[in-house]
């Protein structure tokens, strides 16, 4: 145990000392004491240590904490009314600045993600743990090489214009560890950060493991690369190849132990543990931790709330118990949450026609508004976090349902409106909701939008997709931005800016359009 925590320390630290291009003046700083990376994996036992530390790198506070901030951007979630939540009105307002703390932690967190990484599939390629087979050691270098794809995807769906191929201002992309001494590097196209994702996503989807357990879902198998790469696919407006991986992950999931959750609830309530999980942080305990700031600091948006009102709802709907809404944001907002041990205010199981056996009372109170709301206990984030011995809320990166929104989405895109229903038909069933019924009686020109809500309301304050998906379509000429967001009049506003430290740590960083 004691090795396996100074081989974490000491990788700490290289990271540390290599991010110098990050931040601004480090790079005066004489590194004293630093460990030679050929110390650092020595064997399996060390190999599997660091590679489980590129995995903890995902509940780096600046990634959990921008889930909620970028949620603020799209108008998905606005500031609860009277709560303190430092420049969020900036983010609500498509305001940011270089200077935004969140920002610069953010885009620091993420290359954390790519250096260590880097150093892991390094040392492995050196052949520094002489006893792990080549089976092995290609699922790990594979592992890593999703990581790092995932990273640059995010750095570029957040910095850059990932919704123009054609455009120069992708992110620095960095596909070795970072040099003992800062070298600045210029940012490279959209089209080359696509190449390196989509060059990284093929190892691993031909060499990651193949299965994983069950109740491990925060690592990554052969099928969560494919997923990743629909995802990457979609964004880069290659329909035709989007619709056929997406589809493969849908027709592959069970054999490899995912599936949809049928009832929407449980794949919160399960956390990372959901069989509907692709990949999910660990969080456990005192140390490792989602963000349930979504309940402390924000509350749902008026967009939100009114694109899923129940059309065939007869009367007043009410967020008390969730009624004439669809049920996947009155499960999020409704006055009860799952019972799960401190996120309620009643302390136990509340009686109420006895259907709500098991759930709690919220903590929150009950006032309306439109956006002027007070904050509501969000149920997406159901487990008070920061609890010895108590699961948390995770950060869901990828889940099964996104699939079949993304195949929908790429099938109508190529005029293939049948199998776009079908996939629609079986994300939108009952227990989760009950719109499956509706979907033949959508005219084909209404489908693309109807497939967009309808990923917003799926998805929302998990991880920002309906931010990009507003981007994209915006960019696509399918959405009026303003219908939605008001305060986006720039296309500047679509993408946040680079950090401060960034600029000021690298003479070859342009400055965002």
């Amino acid at each position: 145990m004691k090795k396996r925590y100074s081989v974490i320390i000491i990788l700490m630290l290289l990271v540390g000392l290599g991010s110098c291009d990050l931040m601004n003046r480090i790079d005066e700083i004489e590194p004293k004491h630093q460990q030679e990376l050929g110390n650092v994996m020595t064997d399996s036992a060390s190999a599997e240590s660091l590679l489980r530390n590129v995995y903890q790198q995902w509940r780096g506070g600046g990634i959990a904490r921008s889930q909620m901030y970028m949620s603020l951007m799209s108008g998905a979630l606005v500031k609860g009314q009277g709560n303190v939540l430092v420049n969020g009105v900036d983010y609500q307002e498509n305001k940011v600045k270089a200077e935004d703390l969140t920002v610069g932690e953010m885009y620091k967190d993420y290359y954390k993600v790519i250096n260590i990484a880097n150093v892991v599939i390094e040392l492995l390629e050196q052949n520094m743990a002489p006893d792990l087979s080549v089976k092995r050691k290609e699922e790990m270098i594979a592992e890593c090489k999703f990581h790092r794809a995932m990273a640059h995807f995010g750095l570029l769906r957040s910095f850059g214009q990932f919704y123009d191929m054609n455009s120069r201002f992708g992110i620095v992309v960095r596909e070795t560890s970072y040099p003992s001494r800062p070298v600045a590097q210029a940012r490279a196209s959209v089209k080359d950060v696509y190449t390196s994702v989509l060059n990284d996503l093929k190892y691993a989807v031909e060499k990651a493991p193949k299965n994983i357990a069950p109740d491990k879902h925060y690592y990554i198998s052969r099928l969560t690369a494919k997923a990743l790469k629909a995802k990457v696919l979609l964004c880069m407006g290659n329909y035709p190849e989007a619709e056929s991986v997406a589809g493969e992950v849908i027709r592959e999931a069970s054999g490899y132990g995912y599936e949809l959750e049928e009832v929407y609830d449980n794949v919160f309530v399960n956390s990372f543990n959901s069989k509907e999980v692709l990949f999910a942080t660990y969080c456990f305990g005192m140390t490792e931790l989602g963000s349930n700031e979504f309940s402390y600091n924000t509350t749902y948006g008026s967009y939100t709330e009114q694109i899923s009102l129940d059309p065939d709802f007869e009367g007043e709907p009410s967020l008390d118990f969730g009624e004439g809404y669809d049920w996947r944001f009155g499960y999020a907002y409704n006055m009860f949450g799952p019972d799960l041990g401190g996120n309620g205010g009643s302390g136990g199981d509340v009686e109420w026609g006895g259907d709500v056996e098991g759930y709690t009372l919220a903590r929150y109170g009950v006032s309306r508004g439109g956006d002027n709301v007070q904050a509501r206990t969000n149920n997406k984030y159901p487990y008070p976090d920061m609890v010895a011995g108590s699961k948390g809320n995770t950060v869901f990166f990828l889940r099964l349902a996104e699939m079949y929104y993304i195949n929908a989405e790429a099938a109508i895109r190529n005029g293939n409106y049948d199998p776009a229903r079908s996939s629609l038909k079986s994300v939108l069933t009952n227990g989760r909701t009950s719109l499956d019924k509706d979907v033949d009686a959508v005219p084909d020109n209404a489908l693309l939008e109807f497939t967009r809500k309808n990923k917003w309301i799926e998805l929302f304050a998990e991880n920002n997709e309906e931010w990009f998906d507003m981007v994209r379509y915006y960019k696509a000429g399918d959405l009026n931005i303003t219908s939605i967001k008001g305060t986006i009049t720039k296309d500047n506003q679509l993408i946040l800016p680079l950090p401060k430290e960034a600029l000021a740590g690298n003479n070859l960083l342009e400055v965002n359009p």
